[in-house]
């Protein structure tokens, strides 16, 4: 199983966007895919049209096994799952922080997945906090939607130094040029910039009015509209991630060899 968090410390980028439609892309191409709605504002299991049960709280994510799994709700599309959100998020932190291994909560959690899932995916909270170093810690890549503005450079950035803080090695970050608005000259010569680093991924998700949309018709536009330049984007943006997917954890290869 491998885990991609799409994660930026900046809010209004297009993470949930960029979530559901790769989760969404994942299921279509036959992997068991979960879904993981970290963020408390719920906009990936708003735009799936899923919404919490009752009971679902925080601890489900603390205590994990049948308590984390019973959360876990099908969506309409076949092979993909999702946790959905929950406000008690806002205080995950704090559970988090008075359990032992705090920084590595999550990452046992979903540990707990292995057998279920080939891929998971976290629509992670554009915070710094104990949630934030928890799905570092449990993500074998992080993909970093980035808007071409000087603000939004200067997050990623910010988010990089974190990563070093943390001494995350193995992790890979893989930048992707976000709601490019081709209109304004700025964002072109921003954009042109950041895909020439070498982590960028080369696919350009743009400032689209079917994917802005999403959030009226709560479905992903690799469906709605799927022949739409911001599909097309979605599409070409998951075939670059295919191979990163499809290699194995340090762990995988050192249990293989045992």
């Amino acid at each position: 199983m491998r885990t991609l968090a799409v994660y930026s410390i900046k809010g209004g980028v297009g993470k949930s966007t960029l979530s559901v439609n790769l989760a969404v892309l994942s299921a279509m191409a036959g992997q068991r895919t979960l879904l993981l709605d970290l963020d408390p504002l719920g906009s990936s299991s708003y735009l799936l049209d899923v919404k919490p049960k009752k009971s679902h709280d925080a601890s489900a994510l603390v205590k994990g096994g049948k308590q984390l799994t019973k959360q876990i709700q099908a969506t309409n599309f076949s092979s993909l799952d999702i946790l959905p959100s929950s406000t008690a998020y806002r205080y995950l932190s704090i559970l988090f922080d008075a359990k032992k291994h705090s920084h590595h909560r999550l990452e046992k959690r979903l540990e707990e997945l292995i057998p279920t899932y080939d891929l998971v995916i976290i629509d992670a909270s554009p915070t710094m906090s104990l949630v934030s170093e928890n799905v570092l810690y449990a993500s074998d890549i992080v993909l970093v939607p980035v808007v071409p503005t000087p603000f939004a450079v200067l997050a990623y950035e910010q988010l990089l130094g974190e990563l070093e803080r943390l001494q995350q090695k193995d992790t890979q970050v893989h930048l992707v040029v976000s709601m490019l608005d081709r209109r304004k000259k700025l964002q072109v010569k921003i954009a042109a910039e950041l895909l020439d680093r070498s982590e960028a991924l080369q696919s350009v998700i743009p400032f689209a009015s079917e994917i802005e949309k999403m959030g009226e018709i709560q479905k992903p536009v690799v469906t709605s509209k799927p022949k739409g330049k911001g599909a097309l984007a979605f599409r070409g943006l998951y075939e670059e991630l295919v191979p990163f997917l499809r290699e194995r954890s340090p762990s995988e290869h050192t249990d293989k060899k045992e």
